[in-house]
């Protein structure tokens, strides 16, 4: 509101009148159209079109009425293009004018200024935008509304190098070549200083943080809502141009950025190189130096190979329109008011402002789904060649990528040096054979007495702790037969003062260096190399777990013994040809796996050994010692081997190690069975690690016989190739038959002796693994330490993928049943719905645990060996897709479902007298009866069915759950239940029905609507039949 006033009464109304109508004049200056000017009189003067104050003067319009006397009120309102109103006022010695406007602010407000060209600022050629793109590395979805100038030039973000591709070593492996990636050299162009080295790493994003400094990321959402509020100014104010032009901008933004996201996909960045680790030393103009440090593969995904791929004809038209409705935009604005102009070239300027502060608050780039960042600040150095030659020296000497690269010139050897150095072509002499020879002279076991061959260094050797490394190598030639010097591979001594450095004694050098010996001269780096197979082992076990399932079973195992250092090694310290998952399953594939069964207590002594590190102590029989097990592998043929006291860490250790230990059995133990399943041979000890196998010393009815323990079950049903050993001249003969299949057979009258009763024991191996029922009456049968032992022993059998990881103590807070039943759960969560369907429609009775549609552990332990007996059927190989599923996700409960025919209301007779409870040797008595049920309006249909089971069913109205199938299953097994109020399926029992496998019940099918509903036909979900239906399980 504004207020006039005069001092004189007779001057007032002109005064008054002039400075109203300049008021509006200044405010609308092309746009007075209509005023009327109302008193309380009937006079009225009305002015047209009048374009400025000396007009309206001119015409009478400031002319004070005569007849106005005080208290006379003049009302003007101006009609076009919106309504205001000023009130005029006079009282005793002064006139007051009061201004009401029905808008504070309008589009003409402004005199003397033109902005009719604002929307050329948009053309500016400005980097920024491309700049963004090049920081980034691709673009986001968010930047549609950020508009600054240079918006149309986001596609040539692979021009922001200016061109330059610098020459680029890699001072780990001698190669030289340039940087193709356009983004990372902006990126390196950025940082560089003119004498200055500057320390870069490549690696993965930290999850959980933001891709950039929060300042930065302030400032990019700063650009954002001033887009937003120019929208919502420009829309109260009604400047419908502006608003169009603004769209304009937005749509072109649009454009680009989905076809920049388009062009920036990751393509070829050559052969992956996992593990091993790279430094680069770039040179860029003005004398920067940059050097790069990360794993090969890191390195490759930032500097080789295409950023930015050619564009498509689509996408080069896309481009065309993008760049035309800028021009357009920038056109058009013209149309807009004085104040729409304004708006629109106030927020491209301060728009390129934050987006250019935004980039300059980078600290880090991210590109192709890796980051590059400083990590110390510049080093300084007087001469190029300075910072060259420290550079050889931190690589052991190597030169040929800075005489490729023009640092340094090439440069012979010294005469001492030269003559010593061994040419990689030069055949090796004969290596050294070893003798190791059994301390127990009395030893029965023949292959236990003595082994002889090269590379088996005796313990006497590799307890040696060396801590020269010039005495280290000259042990290493000794062993090897061969004459390295750390003139011949720069990456000797590196590696070697690391091992010191580490505590390692020789024999434990000897391990990590054997495999990679013969080609130590192409391994320049190999510390680094082993640092970066150290880090990502560690990474492969860190995302193992989720949710307490392991979420990648087939993962090698964290040791191995190698036989020939007599040390227990990291899975990566043997070289493989492979990579990734070919790498792990050709580890596996070398190893010799150690079958056993652990004696009672008082049979076995805990001893420390070096050749684990003594970092806990191994359990061993008191007759027996780990350097006969290692005299009788060897002589079997093994190079690698698995023995769970040695590789697995054990109780007893320090402080610092058992803490390890809880978390270690996690991953290590749930992947047990992959080390069995895909290793070389596995070795078996049946009277005990490293014993002699005999029938004296052999108690096949003892708990701890290995027939009868939990984790050997496994060892044996996923064994391809086995060989007993602890063999004696009194051994029994044994012979495996059978194929893949394989079943033990022995020598001498049939049921008689040791051998026959123990290949009966191990009879029928394949199909423990095959059908859980089966799986759970062999387990039932054998012993552990506690029933979370029996449960893992056949989650590898039986899980689908995932493995369960269990507690094998009971943590703080939970009793011992609550760890057994948290086992069974996980271990069902982890079957595949085909063993899940053998639950639900094959036990008999209702569970007693959580779930109501599945046994408890104990059940099923109690049962299985009567649901296996007298011809049952042991598994009705459900289809995967008709078996209970389960919905639980990360730490969500349970929920199992199943896609089965439900029948309602149907009634039973004749299942409502017990029988004798089964037993091992005498099933259930059958019995038959009869259900019947509504077929429809009009029919009701009875069938009959069988109970193999001893479990009392009342006469009376259930729900019954019957399975889909192949053909002729379906339909044939039935669960009696009801639904509760949730419409879940509550178990009560099970029938089969009555009808013989080949002559299915043809009525029965057409009642339920069957036909189409097979597996056959069904198998892409079309599913006719209204009695089937996805039902909730109890």
């Amino acid at each position: 509101m504004a207020h006039f006033s005069s001092a004189s009464s007779s001057t007032s109304c002109s005064m008054v009148s002039w400075r109203v109508v300049a008021w509006l004049e200044w405010t609308y200056p092309s746009q007075v159209n209509q005023i009327y000017i109302y008193t309380k009189y009937p006079t009225i003067a009305r002015f047209t079109n009048f374009l400025s104050v000396r007009d309206l003067v001119r015409h009478g319009g400031v002319q004070r009425d005569g007849r106005m006397g005080r208290g006379s009120r003049f009302v003007i309102r101006h009609l076009f293009p919106t309504r205001f109103t000023h009130d005029l006022a006079t009282d005793r010695g002064h006139e007051s004018f009061a201004l009401h406007p029905s808008m504070p602010f309008n589009t003409n407000s402004i005199r003397r200024i033109s902005l009719d060209s604002a929307g050329l600022v948009a053309l500016a050629d400005l980097v920024t935008v491309a700049e963004r793109a090049a920081l980034t590395g691709t673009s986001w979805y968010t930047d549609v509304l950020l508009l600054a100038p240079g918006l149309h030039r986001q596609q040539d973000a692979d021009k922001v190098n200016g061109g330059e591709l610098p020459i680029t070593g890699a001072m780990h492996s001698g190669y030289v070549f340039r940087i193709e990636n356009q983004a990372t050299v902006f990126w390196l162009q950025r940082l560089g200083r003119p004498g200055h080295l500057v320390d870069m790493r490549v690696g993965l994003p930290i999850p959980g943080t933001l891709p950039h400094p929060l300042i930065s990321a302030c400032l990019y959402a700063a650009g954002i809502l001033c887009t937003v509020a120019c929208f919502i100014l420009l829309g109260i104010i009604h400047d419908w141009w502006a608003i169009a032009v603004l769209n304009m901008l937005v749509l072109a933004r649009a454009i680009n950025v989905i076809v920049f996201k388009r062009r920036a996909v990751v393509g070829w960045k050559g052969a992956l190189e996992p593990g091993v680790q790279g430094d680069l030393l770039a040179l860029l103009s003005q004398d920067r130096w940059i050097r790069l440090r990360g794993s090969v593969d890191d390195l490759k995904r930032v500097t080789a190979g295409q950023w930015l791929r050619d564009t498509e004809p689509v996408e080069g038209f896309a481009i065309a329109v993008a760049t035309l409705l800028v021009y357009s935009a920038a056109a058009l604005a013209a149309n807009a008011s004085t104040v729409g102009g304004l708006i629109i070239a106030v927020l491209l300027l301060v728009s390129a402002g934050l987006l250019g502060l935004s980039n300059a608050m980078m600290t880090e780039q991210h590109i192709a789904g890796r980051r590059l960042y400083q990590v110390d600040a510049p080093k300084w150095y007087n001469r190029r060649l300075e910072m060259a030659e420290e550079m050889i020296r931190e690589h052991g000497g190597r030169r040929d990528w800075a005489v490729g690269m023009g640092l340094v010139l090439a440069a012979e050897p010294d005469i001492d040096d030269k003559s010593t150095i061994a040419s990689p072509t030069v055949p090796p002499k004969s290596p050294q054979i070893f003798t190791l020879e059994s301390a127990n002279s009395e030893t029965r076991v023949n292959k236990q007495r003595v082994h002889r061959g090269p590379y088996c260094i005796p313990s006497s050797v590799a307890d040696q702790q060396v801590d020269d490394p010039t005495l280290l190598l000259a042990k290493l030639n000794e062993i090897f037969e061969t004459d390295y010097t750390f003139g011949f591979s720069p990456s000797l001594k590196p590696i070697l003062q690391d091992c010191i450095s580490r505590g390692y004694d020789l024999g434990m050098v000897y391990g990590l260096l054997r495999s990679w010996w013969p080609t130590l001269s192409h391994s320049p780096s190999l510390r680094f190399h082993f640092d970066a197979l150290r880090r990502a082992d560690a990474e492969v076990r860190s995302r193992m777990i989720a949710n307490r399932m392991v979420v990648e079973p087939m993962t090698p195992p964290r040791r191995v013994w190698d036989l020939y250092s007599n040390r227990v090694l990291p899975i990566w310290a043997f070289k493989t040809e492979f990579e990734g998952a070919e790498a792990d399953a050709d580890r596996v594939g070398r190893l010799f796996a150690v079958s056993h069964a652990w004696m009672y207590p008082a049979q076995r002594q805990d001893i420390l050994t070096r050749i684990n590190g003594g970092k806990w102590p191994v359990p061993l029989p008191k007759d027996s010692s780990l350097d006969d097990i290692r005299i009788e592998l060897l002589n079997t043929g093994a190079e690698y081997a698995w023995l769970d006291v040695l590789c697995l860490r054990q109780k007893g250790g320090a402080e610092s190690e058992e803490a390890l230990r809880a978390k270690e059995w996690e991953v290590d133990v749930p992947t047990i069975g992959f080390v069995y399943a895909k290793c070389q041979n596995v070795v078996i000890y049946l009277n005990g690690l490293g014993r002699p196998f005999e029938e004296t010393d052999s108690d096949l009815l003892s708990p701890r016989h290995w027939c009868n323990r939990a984790w050997t079950m496994q060892e044996w049903c996923f064994a391809v190739n086995m060989t007993f050993v602890g063999i004696t001249q009194d051994s029994p003969v044994l012979k495996l038959s059978g194929g893949h299949h394989r079943n033990l057979a022995a020598s001498g009258p049939p049921e008689e002796g040791f051998g026959q009763q123990l290949a009966k024991r191990l009879a029928n191996r394949d199909v423990h693994t095959r059908y859980i029922l089966i799986g759970a009456a062999e387990m039932s049968k054998r012993s552990a330490e506690g029933d979370v032992d029996k449960i893992a022993g056949m989650a590898y059998n039986f899980a689908s993928f995932d493995q369960p990881a269990f507690y094998y103590e009971v943590p703080p807070g939970m009793e011992k049943t609550e760890l057994v039943a948290d086992a069974w759960l996980r271990f069902v969560r982890c079957l595949s719905p085909f063993s899940r369907g053998d639950l639900l429609f094959l036990f008999p009775a209702m569970g007693e645990g959580k779930f109501k549609w599945m046994p408890s552990w104990r059940q099923l332990l109690e049962d299985a060996q009567n649901l296996t007996t007298g011809g049952r059927t042991t598994s009705i190989q459900l289809d995967g897709e008709y078996g209970p599923a389960t919905s639980a996700e990360q730490n969500q409960e349970e929920d199992y479902s199943c896609l089965a025919v439900l029948v309602p209301d149907c009634q039973l007779t004749g299942f409502d007298e017990a029988t004798p409870s089964p037993s091992d040797t005498s099933p259930a008595p059958v019995r038959q009866g009869l259900v019947t049920f509504q077929a429809n309006a009009d029919k009701a249909l009875t069938f009959a069915a069988l109970a193999h089971h001893s479990q009392s069913i009342p006469n009376g109205t259930y729900h019954l759950l019957a399975n889909l199938g192949h053909y002729n299953n379906t339909c044939r097994f039935w669960v009696v239940g009801h639904m509760d109020e949730e419409d879940r399926f509550h178990k009560i029992s099970i029938l089969q029905s009555a009808n013989e496998w080949d002559e299915p019940n043809e009525e029965l099918y057409e009642a339920l609507d069957m036909e189409g509903c097979q597996y056959k036909d069904n198998r892409d979900g079309h599913i006719t039949s209204s009695w089937v239906s996805r039902v909730k399980l109890a």
